[in-house]
């Protein structure tokens, strides 16, 4: 399958699980980000199990600043 072909939420949850099991992030270490074509970012959560991560976990910000996808707030 073309890498290119899956949704920025796949593609993020993908490279995540890559990093990790690469020994290049820890558990709750680090985010990454896609930019698509319409303006969107896909982003992956803060304090979460990078070793566990699934595409239902990216969050996606519109360009109006909407926010689609689990939103974890820190009290």
């Amino acid at each position: 399958m073309k890498f290119s072909l899956l949704s920025p939420r796949e593609q993020l949850a993908r490279i995540m699980n890559r990093i990790y099991y690469g020994g290049m992030t820890t558990l709750s270490g680090g985010n990454l980000s896609i930019l698509d074509e319409q303006g969107n970012i896909w982003i992956t959560p803060s304090a979460v199990d990078k070793g566990n991560l699934k595409p239902e976990d990216i969050c996606c910000i519109k360009p109006d600043g909407t926010v689609i996808g689990l939103v974890v707030s820190k009290n």
